[in-house]
């Protein structure tokens, strides 16, 4: 017994040396200052230690564009090694002001560097903060010298964001250093944590609840939580996505709602500095836009969720088309799907698959429960597969063998796979919820528009390797290069350069 309470103690001292260890804060910079309503914004991520090294800890940042209003905008960057790039839209309906443009971590709660963003929006009298109409504005970065082109070089190895824009005559800001976003919380090493509450009466506390993305792989088990919260552990879901919420059971009646825990505070106790309007900056704001941007084909690091299915060998694919295609799942089922059997349990259709045979070849079908899936979105009231239209049914996937998902084993999976991937006209049992998820955003980089020339959040530039960037041929004006980043030590990398052609 002593040894045992020893071994609890040594731990939890480890877990807090381990969250301790974890804490970071985060660096952001964006591809400009300057943004109209309803562009997109591009921006670059590290993730910094403590001691200033690159904390790997997390595999998620959450970046929030703040008015002294609350929060305006707001996307998650995924993070490789410490590192990441995305972009968020802006809202066509965005008042004119400035803006705080922040980034944190779980693991951390903290912003570093943190950019200051004015937004323009000539559709609307409508302002934000602090905004002063002037006659005159100075502008000191005017009298700065140019040049043709700029190369940098540097003495060790660093990851740097590349940002090539127009110089459009509208003031910069100082960006502003340091702000405690929240307490710092579990880290998310693997991807973003994602909470959701369940409301009703019903109470739920002890079953398993699952976050499907339909036409992937992608399921999340997690148990349900006092309260109705449920925490899934996931490995980053990209891009805007309708997910599947299904509570692992195949009798649930009743109505319950669902509410995302968002990860953004509403509010931010950081003062934003004023914007300044004056009739000389008309003509630079009613231009700002990029038009006729192009995504270059450079291809940037991305955590690969790992497969559901730990051994693809197991699986066996029943093609519907290779068969002669009957009217009803019954049907399908009994004619040709010899690892699947339909069985009637306490009046209900329960499907098995098949785990093994025996000595004389026969098929044997376990009494424990399979996992039956539509487009990878788990179904646990097998009925409503039985009754489903195998017209829509591209290919039925079979895979032997015992799966483990949070507190539950399944002995076998069958998901069948539509050709829309999409559970066409499928009709959901009370156990089945569809919520719309914001994942972390694509990362490109970018060149050809009218106010961001070149792009690039994740350049690598190897130690005594120079780079020299000139403004492309038929650019004509004055631009700005900004090179920003951190050497693998965790040196900060910030060089900027007046060009002009």
């Amino acid at each position: 017994m002593i040894m045992k309470k020893t071994a609890i103690i040594l731990f939890l001292l480890l877990s807090g040396c381990l969250c301790a260890s974890a804490q970071e804060s985060c660096h952001i910079t964006a591809d400009r200052a300057h943004y109209r309503a309803g562009e997109r914004l591009f921006c670059a991520v590290t993730a910094r230690a403590d001691d200033g090294s690159i904390s790997a800890s997390s595999g998620i940042a959450y970046v929030g564009l703040y008015s002294p209003e609350g929060l305006a905008a707001s996307g998650k960057v995924e993070l490789i090694d410490g590192r990441g790039g995305g972009e968020i839209v802006l809202p066509k309906s965005l008042a004119t002001g400035n803006y705080l443009l922040l980034a944190w971590t779980c693991a951390g709660g903290r912003c570093g560097k943190t950019s200051v963003i004015s937004i323009y929006n000539p559709h609307t009298t409508a302002r934000v903060g602090e905004v002063i109409v002037s006659e005159t504005i100075p502008s000191p970065d005017q009298a700065a010298p140019s040049r043709r082109s700029a190369t940098i070089q540097l003495d060790e190895r660093a990851t740097v964001s590349v940002s090539l824009v127009r110089d459009c005559g509208l003031p910069r800001h100082t960006p502003v250093e340091g702000v405690r976003m929240a307490e710092p919380g579990s880290p998310e090493p693997d991807g973003e944590i994602i909470s959701v509450r369940i409301g009703g009466t019903e109470n739920y506390q002890g079953l398993e609840a699952f976050l499907a993305v339909p036409g992937s792989d992608q399921l999340y088990p997690a148990p349900i939580e006092k309260d109705g919260l449920v925490r899934f552990h996931t490995e980053n879901i990209r891009g805007h996505k309708d997910v599947a919420f299904v509570i692992g059971k195949d009798d649930v009646v009743g109505n319950y709602t669902l509410s995302l825990l968002p990860p953004f505070p509403e509010r931010v106790d950081l003062p934003v500095p004023s914007l300044t309007l004056t009739p000389s900056m008309k003509e630079a704001i009613a231009t700002l836009g990029n038009v006729h941007l192009d995504t270059l084909d450079i291809r940037f690091p991305e955590r690969k969720p790992a497969s559901l299915y730990a051994d693809p060998a197991t699986r066996y694919a029943y093609i519907l088309d290779d068969y002669t295609r009957f009217p009803t799942m019954r049907e399908t089922l009994i004619e040709f799907v010899y690892d699947i059997r339909a069985r009637k349990e306490d009046g209900k259709i329960r499907l098995s698959v098949h785990y093994r045979e025996d000595v004389n070849g026969y098929y044997r079908f376990d009494k424990d429960r399979a996992l039956v899936m539509l487009d990878g979105v788990p179904i646990f009231n097998h009925q409503l597969i039985y009754d489903y239209d195998p017209a829509l049914v591209e290919r039925i996937d079979v895979y032997r063998g015992v799966y483990f998902m949070g507190n539950n084993y399944f002995r076998g999976l069958a998901n069948f796979v539509t050709f829309e991937k999409s559970l066409p006209g499928f009709r959901f049992g009370d156990d089945v919820k569809i919520l719309e998820l914001d994942g972390v955003s694509p990362v490109h980089a970018y060149a050809g528009g009218h106010e961001t020339l070149y792009w690039n959040p994740l350049l690598t530039l190897e130690a005594g390797q120079p780079l020299e960037i000139t403004p492309p041929a038929g650019a004509e004006g004055r631009f700005i290069l900004t090179i920003d980043g951190f050497t693998d030590s965790g040196k900060p990398v910030h060089e900027q350069f007046f060009l002009s052609k």
